[in-house]
């Protein structure tokens, strides 16, 4: 408990950036569609998202990683994706919802791998498990879930964009309560540092199985992407009311949280690969059943599989970058993870979707779910190829000059 006080501050970083997401993701395709975008729009608005973030985001940490400052950073992300949600909220004209939502979004998503790098140290610093730590961020995600979803029944979609400007507000100002930093091993002219930083990354981006990781998270996570953005579209087709899918999606928070609680047990007993294995398998299996429009109690259960489907890959990846790459790249391993093992896999999948949603409807959870199986295959290779060691070491610092 004591731990936990001391981490306070991130703990409400990580719960206003849940805050937003839990509204973003059920309800943000809905929203930009009453707003009178089409949905291949809603899907080219993501897709370029996703592709910005993925130049972006990797910057962003090898310059956490080089300053060693990893919340001076956070708090730059932070202030610009205030501002672009600002003019999103503003905005009435469907191509500046467009350029504005794409701008917000690049920004908010790109703090959120350095935020985990922050929790991963943090946790093991404090000598709790990480999931202990990370789970405020389900938990927040949740009460955004409820929470927006009632506001919604209430005052229409139009209240989604008011409330990303109070979360992004919200999370800027946890940000700046989180302690400075006290940087260890930066030394020297920041250009040099910066150097140094991105040929380590170089290093370890050459590490095929490095590379074999990414890909592997890649199509696990990537195939939620259907999911994230066109399964609250889906359901209210089905006729399910906002206030019903606010309810629906927390179910699968639920199991998240859970997993996280006991991931000490957890990570004691099935090692960072057999996890992204358990959860390769039951994406695969979640995916074909939600291509059918199940009914709402097997609907219920598919959501309780996301404590699978997402938490328990997360769990093994996290742990396999633990101890796979140097602490001197925290924040750029993560953002790697989450940019190429999370976010490539996602970019090139929402294209096509986007297009088949369409006319398939539902059905193209079937994609999602090939995407599955390719990635099991992917994580027994990986399991064969990595011996649980750090793929790479680094050098403290450069000189100083």
């Amino acid at each position: 408990m004591r731990a936990l006080s001391h981490s306070l501050p991130l703990i409400a970083t990580q719960s206003a950036y849940g805050l937003l997401g839990g509204a973003y993701l059920p309800f943000f395709g809905a929203s930009l569609e009453a707003r009178g975008l089409t949905t291949a729009g809603i899907g080219m608005l993501l897709a370029l998202a996703t592709a910005l973030r993925m130049v972006v985001s990797p910057i962003a940490g090898l310059v956490a990683d080089a300053r060693d400052d990893h919340r001076i950073v956070m708090l730059t992300l932070s202030a610009a994706a205030l501002a672009g949600f600002v003019g999103f909220a503003l905005v009435r004209e469907p191509n500046a919802i467009f350029l504005t939502g794409v701008v917000a979004l690049v920004l908010w998503i790109s703090s959120s791998p350095i935020m985990e790098s922050v929790i991963l140290r943090a946790a093991e610093g404090a000598k709790i498990p990480y999931g202990r730590l990370r789970v405020w961020l389900s938990v927040a995600f949740v009460a955004g879930n409820v929470l927006s979803g009632f506001a919604i029944a209430q005052f229409g979609f139009g209240i989604v964009a008011p409330w990303f400007v109070v979360c992004a507000a919200l999370q800027l100002a946890a940000i700046y309560t989180l302690p400075r930093a006290t940087p260890a091993h930066a030394t020297g002219f920041f250009a040099l540092r910066l150097q140094t930083t991105f040929a380590e990354a170089r290093e370890l981006i050459g590490k095929p199985i490095f590379l074999l990781f990414l890909v592997t998270c890649s199509l696990i996570q990537g195939s939620h992407i259907v999911y994230y953005v066109y399964a609250g579209l889906a359901w209210r087709a089905q006729g399910f009311s906002a206030t019903t899918i606010g309810l629906i999606w927390p179910l699968g928070v639920l199991a998240e949280i859970a997993l996280f609680l006991f991931s000490a047990t957890i990570v004691r007993r099935v090692d960072a690969v057999s996890l992204m294995t358990l959860g390769a398998i039951a994406a695969g299996l979640r995916w074909v059943v939600m291509a059918f429009d199940p009914a709402l109690p097997i609907l219920v259960l598919t959501q309780l599989l996301h404590g699978l489907t997402f938490a328990i890959p997360h769990l093994g990846a996290m742990y396999f970058i633990l101890g796979a790459t140097p602490p001197r790249l925290s924040a750029t391993a993560q953002s790697l993870y989450s940019v190429f093992g999370t976010g490539l896999g996602s970019s090139l999948a929402l294209i096509p979707a986007s297009y088949l949603y369409a006319g398939w409807g539902s059905a193209v959870y079937l994609m999602m779910s090939m995407m599955a199986v390719v990635a099991l295959s992917l994580s027994l290779i990986l399991a064969r190829k990595w011996n649980g060691g750090r793929l790479t070491e680094t050098q403290a610092s450069p000189a100083p000059v």
